[in-house]
Formats: C-alpha cells, sequence, structure tokens
C-alpha cells in the first residue's frame, strides 16, 4: 500500500505548488472538501482556504502571497525623518545611540538606522577578516603549510602530584 504523504511537507518541498493546489481544489468540487482533506494528508480549513481563494480570485488565488507587512503600523512622519536626515547629514561621525543621547530624540535607534538606510547615508561596512579569510586560501596552497608536522611538546608539571613533565607528540 503506498505510504500518505502530508500535505503540508509536500508543500515545502515544492519550489511551486500552484498545480498541487490545483488539483486540490477540482477534487474538493468533485468530491467534497472532507473526502479530499483525507486523500491529500491535510485538514479542512486548509481545503476550505484554498477553494474560498479559487472562488474570488481564480486560479490566480492559487499562487503564493507575501507574508511581509503592507504596511508600516509606527512609521515616523516624513517631516520628522526630513529633520533626522538633515542632523546626519551636519554631524556624519555620530551615530544614531549617540545622536539620541546627545540631542534626547524620541525614536529608537533601529528606526532612525531604516531611515538614513532609505536616505542612502549608511555607507556599507567593511569586513575586516577579508583578508584574513585570503591569506588563509594562499597559505593552503602552499606546499609548506600543506604537510603536517609532529611537533614535540612538554607538558607542564602538575603541583597536586609533583610528576615529572612527560613529552607527548601533537598534530
Amino acid at each position: 500500500m503506498a505510504t500518505c504523504v502530508r500535505y503540508f511537507d509536500l508543500v515545502r518541498e515544492m519550489k511551486n505548488a500552484y498545480n498541487h493546489r490545483l488539483r486540490l481544489v477540482e477534487s474538493a468540487r468533485q468530491r467534497g472538501i472532507k473526502p479530499t482533506a483525507r486523500l491529500f494528508a491535510t485538514t479542512v480549513s486548509t481545503v476550505r482556504k484554498w477553494l474560498r481563494r479559487f472562488q474570488q480570485h481564480g486560479s490566480a488565488g492559487l499562487q503564493e502571497r507575501s507574508r511581509a507587512r503592507h504596511r508600516q503600523a509606527h512609521k515616523t512622519p516624513a517631516a520628522r525623518q526630513a529633520q533626522l536626515v538633515e542632523l546626519r547629514k551636519t554631524l556624519p561621525t555620530f551615530g544614531a545611540r549617540r545622536l539620541i543621547r546627545e540631542f534626547d530624540l524620541r525614536i529608537g535607534h533601529n528606526a532612525l538606522e531604516r531611515i538614513w538606510h532609505e536616505h542612502g547615508l549608511i555607507e556599507k561596512r567593511r569586513r575586516k577578516y577579508q583578508r584574513k579569510q585570503d591569506l588563509a586560501r594562499i597559505k593552503a596552497q602552499w606546499a609548506l603549510f600543506q604537510q603536517i608536522r609532529q611537533i614535540p611538546r612538554i607538558s607542564t608539571i602538575s603541583r597536586a602530584t609533583g610528576s615529572k613533565p612527560s613529552v607527548c607528540t601533537c598534530r
């Protein structure tokens, strides 16, 4: 007997779940909601959701929708944003937290940085570790550094036991 794969697992693995949803809707229209839910190993509410979207929007309703917010609830007013942009232009070396602290601004540092980013006032950070990675890649190509060497190491004397140091080889 064939094993039943759950709807959610199938959709998660698919790049485009449109065809699967279309089959689900066609099955729901022919067989009914509950038998389709059993057949596709999903819940009744999921079948109802896709059937309702298909009835309201047609085949376009079966496409994946963006889950991003449509609007920002506490957006800073445009006049206030203009003031903050001008403040950044006059004091370009001050960071968001320092400006908030110095001028007692009533705004969060993340919101201030977001506004500056939207207006192109924040430069992209230069990555400091890039040079180290390049050096590691160059060293890996050298034959000298590819060799594994055995270095004798003397362990420290234990104060509790007073034993003599022992020599061990490590890679």
